[in-house]
């Protein structure tokens, strides 16, 4: 009976492996992928911050000590401020009545948020700009790491100066190395560098290790839209990408740099920023321009991806994404993982479409990636018929797929959703905030749950 039993249990987890790679999918246009979930929207859409205000540019990170999301925004309220509001992980459930204050200025505008986690500390390390155009210096300030019954939710009255010089200092993104527990603040340095900035974990405020790192200066071009993220392979380090406008071609390039872990005695970063994208070789060559790139990575095969707007003309755009090897002891990247851009969504898939905004996270279980985006349709007046699509991105070695697409929001030709963000928590559950013009409350800021599910089929086998 012991044997038998054995062998119906041994039967039963081949089938589960084989089968349980197969999932529904809600599109024919890419195959599903083995290995990865069917993942599901959790119906209540949950409006984070809403009526008598403008709330836009949302951010998210997770704590993994409380199983509690943070998302932070800017709003109108006063000269403009940043805003925040804990969401429940277990239920979607927000935490206290209303959102809370972490900056706020009379005179100075905030804007461009961006947070952290870090679990040593178990805060949040939110990072912004303030000022006027011309004249903006960035900021930061921890935030408890779980909604606070007292009603405080700030861990300090202290700020954190990350950069406050005589440039104009702005569009932060903030990654955090739990190894060394340290933050790296990535940018702009004026709108003609990217600089970077480590900071500490602290229980009053993050202050700064060493001076500010020079990433990319250029005399006259611009250099626009930093992002960040920290990889925790063999040679664990830092990805800052942005976009660098090529004049010789007319179109910007995306680059990025690979940042030591940890503040070195000579250069802080370990070679001149490389070209990531245009990658003009592969079935889908790319020679436009390429901005806005997002960056996260996949600590199960130590690679950083990169997923960023690709224009395919004046007014259509393409989501592109490349895979980029962490652990690559090379000058730049040496070869990439990917044999060549693999399309998240392209135009050739729906015509006249065009997709913007994308934005990539670790699924943190097994090695896919959560890539999110907005489609607008130019044909459909006035508002484009905007949509906000996930899909998850999976590969290993040269290969690299997406899968079928999940619409999370559709809004209707009267609003507009913009700037879709996102970040997993336990088991894979993602929360996706975004932007979305209300017509009667103005912009506000939504969010719900995206739930990975794998399918089985229960087998008995008699022997």
């Amino acid at each position: 009976a012991g044997m038998c039993l054995k062998r119906i249990l041994t039967y039963l987890a081949f089938a589960a492996v084989i089968l349980g790679s197969f999932g529904f999918t809600d599109g024919p246009e890419y195959p599903h992928v083995p290995g990865v979930a069917d993942l599901r929207i959790d119906p209540p859409i949950n409006s984070i911050a809403w009526q008598g205000h403008d709330f836009e540019n949302a951010a998210v990170a997770y704590s993994s000590k409380q199983d509690q999301f943070l998302v932070v925004f800017e709003s109108d309220e006063g000269n403009g401020d940043i805003n925040g509001r804990f969401v429940d992980g277990s239920n979607g459930n927000l935490l206290g009545p209303y959102p809370f204050n972490i900056a706020s200025s009379l005179t100075q505008m905030a804007g461009n948020p961006d947070v952290a986690y870090d679990p040593d500390e178990d805060l949040f390390l939110v990072v912004y700009d303030e000022g006027i155009a011309g004249n903006r210096h960035v900021w930061g300030r921890l935030v408890h790491g779980s909604y606070q019954n007292s009603g405080d939710q700030l861990a300090s009255s202290n700020l954190s100066a990350v950069s406050t010089t005589t440039e104009d200092e702005f569009d932060p993104a903030v990654a955090y190395n739990k190894n060394d527990s340290q933050y790296i603040v990535v940018f702009n340095y004026s709108e003609n560098a990217v600089y970077a900035q480590r900071l500490d974990s602290g229980r009053q405020k993050a202050d700064k290790i060493g001076d500010a790192i020079e990433i990319l200066t250029r005399s006259i071009r611009p250099v626009i839209t930093p992002d960040v993220a920290w990889g925790d392979g063999e040679n664990d380090r830092f990805l800052a990408v942005f976009s660098d406008y090529d004049s010789t071609n007319s179109r910007y390039v995306t680059k990025g740099a690979y940042l030591f872990d940890t503040e070195q005695l000579g250069a802080q970063i370990e070679h001149d920023p490389c070209w990531v994208a245009p990658y003009d070789i592969g079935p889908h060559p790319l020679t436009n321009s390429t901005t806005k790139p997002s960056v996260a990575f996949d600590p199960l095969y130590n690679t950083f991806y990169v997923i960023f707007e690709y224009a395919e003309g004046p007014s259509k755009k393409s989501v592109y994404g490349l895979a980029l090897e962490a652990d690559n002891e090379s000058e730049c990247f040496g070869i990439f993982k990917s044999d060549h851009a693999f399309p998240v969504e392209a135009v050739f898939d729906d015509g006249n479409k065009s997709h913007i905004h994308p934005h990539i996270a670790h699924s943190k279980i097994g090695n896919f990636m959560y890539a999110t985006y907005v489609t607008l349709d130019p044909t459909a007046m006035p508002e484009n018929d905007p949509r906000i699509y996930l899909r998850t991105v999976y590969g290993e070695g040269e290969e690299y797929m997406v899968t079928s697409r999940l619409e999370v929001r559709a809004g209707t030709l009267e609003e507009r959703v913009l700037h879709p963000a996102a970040v997993a928590g336990i088991n894979g559950k993602a929360m996706l905030v975004w932007q979305q013009d209300d017509v009667a409350s103005g912009w506000d800021i939504l969010g719900r749950f995206v739930i990975p599910y794998w399918n089985w089929l229960p087998l008995v086998i008699k022997d």
